[in-house]
């Protein structure tokens, strides 16, 4: 049996709320209104393109923060380089299809079945919970107060506004220091190898990785998560007896 810890860090996108998925939707309905003008390429090789591109683009090593925080210009960067692989180079399409994505997208995003009653459920049992979110300000706070979920948080950490994000330890500590808990007493729950299962135990604290895909481990990862969930919602799963005892100590 597992018992609860006295706090647990969440990550948000693709964690609590359901944001890749969304948005290989969204790029579906983009790449269907627009191939029509991308002569000689079907929307599957389109949309097959760009997003095999943003993969790229998002998952380079050492990727600067500036990226992250500049959404709506990344995206056309990336766009620009999937049609320059299909021999287009019109960087006004490029834009105008980015600039589509990003006003549907938002539009898009949803929490995960049972993500935010599994946030009530972990408040209401005494755990601690914090929120740790990298991306610009504004977009992730429109996130966050879209689905009311601040109130389920006693420190939320935003990369935009506390000057740093993930992997970087002082969003870690911060967060703690302001739950008043330790790394041994702290769990952090996300979807991210690197961000939240490398870095958080490096620092001693509990990694919980989100497999929503039910995949398994990336053969290419070398770090081992202490537990592997589908949802948060299996935080609550086998919880031990002495679980809210322990959340409240």
């Amino acid at each position: 049996m597992t018992a609860l810890p006295k706090a647990i860090l969440f990550d948000l996108d693709d964690t609590i709320l359901r944001f890749s998925a969304s948005g290989e939707e969204c790029w579906g309905d983009v790449c269907e209104s627009y191939a029509p003008r991308v002569d000689g390429v079907s929307v599957g090789r389109l949309l097959e393109t760009v997003l095999a591109t943003s993969t790229a683009y998002w998952t380079r090593p050492k990727l600067p923060a500036s990226k992250r925080l500049d959404l709506p210009r990344s995206r056309r960067e990336h766009v620009t380089t999937a049609l320059r692989a299909l021999g287009v180079d019109d960087a006004d399409l490029a834009n105008e299809m980015a600039d589509r994505f990003s006003a549907t997208r938002g539009e898009a995003i949803r929490p995960f079945a049972g993500a935010v009653e599994t946030l009530a459920a972990l408040r209401d049992r005494g755990v601690r919970l914090g929120l740790i979110t990298n991306g610009a300000a504004e977009p992730q706070w429109a996130k966050i107060d879209r689905f009311e979920l601040a109130q389920y948080f006693g420190v939320i950490v935003v990369e935009g506004e506390f000057g740093v994000g993930k992997p970087d330890e002082r969003v870690y500590r911060h967060a703690m220091r302001e739950l008043g808990v330790t790394p041994a007493e702290t769990w952090m729950v996300g979807d991210n190898f690197g961000w939240e299962v490398e870095a958080p135990q490096a620092l001693g604290i509990t990694a919980v990785w989100c497999d929503h895909a039910a995949t398994g481990v990336p053969a290419h990862e070398t770090a081992t998560p202490d537990r592997t969930v589908t949802s948060i919602a299996e935080l609550l799963l086998h919880e031990g007896g002495d679980a809210e005892r322990g959340a409240a100590d």
